[in-house]
């Protein structure tokens, strides 16, 4: 069987869709299941965008906190718009009733109207500039329902389940999934090469 990223690369392959995946049990830590470090974060510049002032920062982590804590305790499938206005799907991964991680399908636009009302409210809100983040719904999925995002989320979590379930289990030292997700993005940043402009 190809590897979980492969088929992500093929799912996103000429789309402005985006696939990420929170790992709350090292569930992307085998050969097959793991997965290029923009696919467990939001690395959209729609997000950077609404990210770029402190306040749009906790807006958008409050968000995405509010989205796992609904996975975690309802364990289904459910969709929605984040604060700025993009349409996202979520859907828990489960393992023994368990929550063990969550695929997001985003960066979408469903009705473009509820879309840019709600990047230009909540952009007034955190300050973040409100005509680069309009200027940015272009980038987006733009599509009709929201169902094709359950779907592909649905093949996704299932695909995901089958290459984990199929690979050899090591037993590693357990740090806190939270932990895990920051010492990849260090790593990230430490491979990411950046110039004396870029910090101006």
């Amino acid at each position: 069987m190809q590897p979980l990223q492969f088929l992500i690369d093929e799912i996103t392959k000429g789309r402005k869709l985006h696939i990420s995946i929170i790992d709350f049990s090292k569930i992307l830590t085998t050969h097959e299941t793991k997965v290029k470090f923009k696919n467990q974060v939001h690395m959209i510049n729609f997000c950077n965008i609404a990210k770029s002032t402190s306040r749009g920062y906790r807006i958008c982590q409050r968000s995405k906190r509010l989205a796992n804590q609904k996975a975690l305790k309802e364990k289904k499938p459910f969709g929605g718009y984040c604060a700025y206005g993009l349409y996202e799907v979520a859907h828990p991964v489960i393992v023994e009733d368990t929550v063990v991680a969550i695929v997001y399908v985003g960066n979408a636009v469903i009705d473009e109207e509820t879309s840019i009302a709600r990047a230009k409210k909540y952009s007034k809100h955190s300050g973040a500039n409100r005509d680069k983040l309009c200027g940015e719904l272009v980038n987006a999925e733009h599509l009709k329902s929201p169902e094709e995002l359950f779907r592909i989320a649905e093949l996704v979590a299932d695909y995901l389940l089958i290459l984990y379930n199929r690979a050899p289990k090591v037993r590693e030292k357990k740090m806190h999934w939270l932990v895990t997700l920051m010492k990849n993005h260090a790593d990230e940043l430490f491979r990411t090469e950046i110039n004396l402009s870029e910090l101006a």
